[in-house]
């Protein structure tokens, strides 16, 4: 199976601050809806940061698409797409216009930047907001708009971090249904973190765990929930479970 991500000894210590990453190895498969997992504090932001070219690590290797993070971020940008918990958005332009101008910036042609922008207002599910300003749109819209406009130019790889905080169940169901779409008719790997372990469950097809800076557990979704699950192979009692055992079983310092 063809990697896209490949993670070998990434670390990463805050300036007078802790150690966020102790030494990542990872392999991520290429068009795979890929959940990493863990605490706050674990390591879960730092890892996507690095990954989204907005942190150096300290020590180690990373490559996406077979090129390495060392050689330049232009290369990296223009394959990745990236929504973090932050909205990055223009609160004095409408939704409409935002996608367009993102779209021009990749180079698309005027005409293309509309086309651009009105299909993913017509897939997020945005047509009310479309003429709205960013400031006066609901929590939801905001996170898919800024969603939309990480996509703007058809990313090989699309980050999310914690995407749909903010989100009604309804919308939250319609976004899923458009990342799982994204991944099974265009092969875009879905690279996403989430505090809900019901939707790692359900929209993750592989997972792993990261426990102080560490990859804890690396693995299929089916798998870990048949291994660790409860009754029903419910990931929330299995992730639970994992890192009480896990830490158990660690020798106590002096």
């Amino acid at each position: 199976m063809a990697h896209i991500i490949e993670l070998r000894g990434l670390a990463k210590t805050y300036r007078k601050g802790p150690r966020a990453l102790a030494g990542i190895d990872l392999d991520v498969p290429e068009s795979s809806r890929f959940t990493l997992l863990g605490a706050n504090g674990a390591g879960k932001s730092t890892l996507v940061r690095i990954l989204c070219t907005l942190l150096h690590a300290d020590a180690g290797s990373a490559k996406i698409c077979g090129h390495a993070l060392s050689g330049g971020t232009a290369t990296i940008r223009a394959l990745i797409g990236v929504a973090l918990q932050d909205n990055q958005l223009d609160p004095d332009l409408d939704a409409s216009s935002q996608l367009r101008f993102q779209a021009r910036l990749f180079g698309l042609s005027r005409q293309q930047a509309g086309a651009r922008a009105d299909q993913l207002i017509a897939r997020f599910g945005l047509e009310s907001a479309a003429d709205r300003k960013a400031s006066d749109l609901s929590g939801g819209n905001k996170r898919r708009l800024h969603v939309a406009l990480a996509l703007v130019h058809q990313p090989r790889v699309l980050f999310l971090d914690e995407p749909t905080v903010g989100m009604d169940p309804e919308s939250r169901a319609a976004f899923w249904a458009e990342m799982r779409r994204l991944n099974s008719e265009e092969g875009t790997t879905v690279f996403f973190t989430t505090q809900y372990l019901e939707e790692a469950g359900k929209h993750g097809d592989q997972l792993a765990l990261i426990d102080a800076g560490l990859i804890a557990y690396r693995g299929t979704v089916k798998d870990f929930s048949a291994a660790h699950g409860g009754p029903d192979g419910d990931l929330e009692s299995g992730y639970l479970s994992f890192l009480a055992t896990k830490h158990e079983k660690e020798p106590v310092s002096a």
